[in-house]
């Protein structure tokens, strides 16, 4: 009875904090977050770039967008064949690194947009192995105790990253593109964001692209940590951007922190 009583204790489902506390299950959340950005953003606004950036039709470029979700298919399809014989964690590398391929032939200045269509395309099929390889690796990394709890607060992520990365990344960009340059004060921005502005997406994803955009170009004037709990019923962390493209003399080629 007490061996039954004590399986019947491990075998529990843990609750979220505990959950959390699980050592490596942070970076996973992480991961999760960013991937799912990445992928619903560059379904989402893909077409807006090739709009703007390579001189692509509405039409043409919305037909397109479809490229990120075949490569996706197709690349999950081949996965499953060499899936066992590489293992999830070389699968999640050669993912990630398909994937920076792909964002190079997406933003190469060149005068024909095929190569960034292709580009689309590689991205989506980058994409394909990440998702379920970390799936399939969480009883191996955690314990198949806690794959139940795990993948839980995975999911959660995952839809956290594709509800509001999106939008938040394409309301900042949006920002940006209609500061004015022609008046002497030019254009200030303030903008509300949570925590994860400040680091999701790995170097060559669109968010990071972003953010080397608005340092390079000496945009971010500003960040100013908000304390917590100033919004009701939520601890998350918040965070001020206050963005210029005319700095005083002084505050040129520096951003303040503010905490």
């Amino acid at each position: 009875k007490q061996n039954k009583k004590s399986d019947e204790i491990n075998t529990a489902p843990k609750g979220l904090k505990a959950t959390l506390k699980i050592k490596g299950v942070a970076y996973v959340l992480i991961a999760f977050f960013s991937y799912c950005a990445l992928e619903t953003t560059t379904g989402l606004w893909t077409a807006s770039y090739l709009v703007r950036e390579k001189g692509i039709d509405e039409t043409t470029a919305a037909t397109c967008v479809a490229m990120v979700y075949l490569g996706v298919t197709l690349g999950r399809f081949l996965c499953g064949f060499v899936a066992d014989k590489f293992g999830d964690k070389t699968m999640i590398r050669l993912g990630i690194i398909t994937v920076i391929i792909g964002i190079i032939m997406l933003i190469l200045p060149l005068s024909s947009y095929y190569v960034a269509v292709i580009g689309v395309l590689v991205i989506g099929f980058g994409c394909a192995p990440i998702y379920p390889s970390i799936i399939h690796s969480t009883p191996h990394n955690f314990g198949a105790e806690n794959s139940q709890a795990v993948i839980g607060v995975q999911m959660a992520s995952a839809y956290l990253g594709s509800t509001f990365m999106p939008s938040l990344f394409g309301f900042l960009a949006n920002n940006i593109s209609k500061m004015k340059k022609n008046t002497a004060l030019g254009s200030r921005i303030v903008e509300v964001h949570n925590g994860s502005s400040l680091f999701t997406g790995k170097a060559g994803q669109g968010p990071s692209n972003l953010r080397q955009y608005i340092l390079e170009q000496d945009l971010l004037e500003a960040i100013v940590a908000v304390p917590e709990k100033m919004f009701y019923n939520t601890g998350i962390g918040t965070y001020i951007w206050i963005l210029a493209n005319k700095k005083e003399e002084r505050r040129k080629g520096k951003v303040q922190l503010i905490d």
